[in-house]
């Protein structure tokens, strides 16, 4: 089971993990009653250029009760700069918001360890419920349901916001699920690439400096200052990026909420965000196909997704056929589309709403709109 010449593997391997720390062992080495030993069950289909990722079993050895449990074991490229700097990125984030109390909305991490043969390795809990974007596609929300996963969404990018993070690659995959209402984000690297569906929810500004050179990125250590292509962006400017995506976001949740149309009809099928510009790739094609398509991807999106900012109360703007909001006369309808614009307001006219602020608006939605 390898990916991009990498081989990991097969579902006979074990790790050898420390539950609270990083250690490494070596083929065959005994662990002690502080390790626990990790069996990869199978590669998940997330698993991406910079890390290949598993579905395992953690067993504790340490004899205590609460005994074997599924996990995901992200395994990082050793001799990939880029994939080493984004497992210390990612686990930096972590060991943040477990300080600042802010781990509501994320996975659990179990802990960090090298693979034999000195792999970095995040150990986390395993979302048993898929991806949004599954989720968007298999079903429809009540009103209630609407307003209590508009608010999830909001509060799990601030509070990776309140500890000084962006996450620079916001997408309806980036959120995997605990529940059918608990969305909790992951990719918390802060690193943004060209390649890739988050493409499609990527704020213009982002959009302008991949098109001058698209295969550069890069971030400082401390995090504050993230390089792409010939344009730098500073922390506040990838944080209001961040608001733009979570926007798009919202308006792919607003269009499944059954409140929003007839009684005698079904919400139309999932469409994300510009179907009419960018097609979805299929999961079901090869490895192969799946690059060249992501290549082709990243080339139209720089074309086809420049955009000086959303309105959805301008008719006249050339987007507003593939961003609209169903049009049964809701109450709450024109308080939601003022709201998401607000999100994209071009970077170079005024600040975006925050992921906190949505979060407040949101919260109102359910008590004053029933």
């Amino acid at each position: 089971m390898g990916n991009g010449g990498h081989n990991f593997g097969t579902n006979h391997d074990w790790l050898l993990a420390r539950g609270t720390g990083c250690s490494s062992s070596s083929a065959g080495g005994t662990p002690s009653m502080d390790d626990c030993s990790v069996r990869l069950v199978r590669q998940l289909p997330c698993s991406g250029k910079a890390a290949i990722i598993y579905e395992a079993v953690l067993d504790s050895s340490a004899g205590d009760s609460s005994g074997s449990r599924s996990c995901v074991a992200k395994l990082f490229y050793p001799e990939s700069s880029s994939s080493i700097a984004q497992y210390r990125s990612e686990l930096s984030s972590y060991r943040k918001l477990e300080r600042a109390n802010a781990v509501t909305f994320f996975p659990r991490l179990f802990g960090c360890t090298m693979y034999t043969g000195q792999r970095p390795c995040l150990l986390l809990e395993l979302a048993t419920g898929g991806c949004l974007s599954d989720q968007l596609a298999d079903r429809c929300y009540s009103w209630s349901d609407f307003c209590r996963l508009a608010c999830a969404l909001c509060a799990a990018v601030a509070q990776f916001h309140s500890i000084g993070r962006a996450h620079c690659r916001l997408e309806t995959a980036s959120f995997v699920l605990r529940g059918p209402l608990a969305p909790l984000l992951v990719g918390l690297s802060g690193f943004w690439s060209t390649v890739g569906s988050h493409l499609r929810y990527a704020a213009p500004e982002l959009l302008a400096a991949s098109q001058q050179t698209p295969q550069h990125h890069n971030q400082k250590r401390n995090g504050k200052l993230h390089q792409q292509g010939q344009g730098s962006f500073n922390l506040e400017q990838l944080m209001a990026a961040d608001s733009y995506s979570l926007g798009l976001i919202l308006w792919e949740v607003a269009t499944r909420c059954s409140a929003f149309y007839d009684k005698s009809e079904s919400p139309p099928s999932y469409a994300p965000v510009f179907s009419d510009r960018l097609k979805v790739r299929s999961s079901s094609a090869s490895s192969a196909d799946s690059s060249a398509q992501r290549t082709l991807t990243a080339s139209q999106a720089r074309a086809a997704l420049l955009r000086p900012g959303l309105d959805y109360l301008s008719t006249a703007n050339p987007l507003s056929a593939s961003l609209t909001l169903p049009v049964q006369n809701h109450p709450a309808l024109p308080f939601i589309a003022e709201t998401l614009a607000e999100c994209w307001t071009p970077a170079s006219v005024g600040k975006r709403l925050s992921p906190a602020s949505l979060h407040a608006r949101f919260s109102s939605l359910a008590p004053n709109f029933v």
